[in-house]
């Protein structure tokens, strides 16, 4: 049997193994994860990676087209003066691996990039069916295309469309007097926009109004610390409690002059917590865009790159 038969034979006996079902199951289970529920850049990176994987596309798998379908570059950016790809790539592998050594520890599938790659690999994780892996290709690749909106597959080559036909003079002519129509009702609304008075508050929001892309709300992390479960569990151990509180209700424990902690009795959580303050001003930023109907892309703690910041207007609170 030659090298080709023997893949052949492999990706059909991983396409039995595990179904394109779970592997979406398993791609919920992710976003609804700690890892990733808070970043919505890596959850689209990550659908579109696995989504093009299993309809076979590697063709759609490179970084410049990932930059233009994910991330709304333009078609001739420079990818090395905006690594928005390599960068995101790194961080939905980061965050895959913290989902699998929590969260996800008993998860079915194995969802996977390889450095240097920006192709999906899926492993099943049961005793029975362990080190199974679906290829790009396989039958199960073969399943029904994801649908994307026309935006996502703008490099995509579009179907020639026959040449129109030549109107007649008439028609010709109706056109011309129906733009010059417009033209002429433009120009007076200009006018007559351009001598309207402008208020200051809308003056100063109207760069971040006006901006082709959805501008950033960033908030900056607070670091808060927190008591280890080893030391509550030694408090409670040591305590007597009330039988609610045993029962896993959450309660403040008084920290003495005379109690000493230790490094590992407190755990510093750096990207999960925001100000009241912070939070007040998200809340009126974002109300203001929603009443302009202006799409916003809600960012926090370490979840922004500088190449965002360059490509996007940016709030930062």
């Amino acid at each position: 049997m030659d090298r080709s038969s023997t893949e052949n034979a492999s990706v059909a006996q991983a396409a039995n193994r595990i179904s394109i079902d779970l592997v979406q199951q398993t791609l919920a289970e992710i976003f609804q994860s700690a890892p990733f529920r808070a970043s919505k850049q890596s959850q689209q990176l990550l659908r579109y990676i696995v989504d093009q994987t299993l309809s076979g596309r590697s063709e759609l798998l490179k970084e410049r087209l990932i930059g233009v379908n994910v991330f709304g570059r333009r078609p001739d950016y420079d990818t090395n003066e905006d690594p928005i790809v390599r960068a995101r790539a790194a961080e939905v592998r980061k965050r895959l691996a913290q989902f699998y050594v929590g969260e996800g520890s008993h998860s079915q599938v194995r969802i996977e990039i390889a450095l240097g790659s920006y192709h999906a690999s899926f492993t099943e994780l049961s005793e029975r069916f362990a080190g199974a892996s679906v290829l790009p290709g396989s039958s199960l690749a073969q399943g029904p295309p994801p649908v994307y909106a026309p935006s996502e597959l703008s490099l995509l080559p579009p179907r020639a469309d026959p040449p129109p036909s030549t109107p007649p003079v008439r028609r010709k002519r109706r056109i011309a007097l129906v733009c010059l129509a417009a033209l002429t009702l433009l120009s007076l609304a200009a006018v007559w926009f351009a001598f309207q008075p402008i208020a200051p508050i809308d003056l100063f929001w109207k760069p971040l109004l006006n901006a082709n892309k959805p501008p950033i709300l960033y908030s900056g992390s607070n670091a808060v610390y927190m008591l280890s479960t080893d030391f509550m569990n030694r408090y409670k151990a040591t305590h007597h409690l009330a039988p609610m509180e045993n029962q896993g209700r959450e309660f403040a424990v008084p920290i003495t002059s005379e109690m000493k902690l230790g490094a590992n009795d407190l755990v510093a959580f750096t990207n999960d917590f925001i100000t009241i303050g912070d939070l007040s001003a998200n809340v009126r930023v974002a109300s203001l865009l929603a009443q302009h109907k202006k799409h916003f892309d809600l960012r926090c703690g370490g979840d922004v790159a500088f190449s965002d910041l360059r490509q996007s207007p940016t709030v930062l609170i």
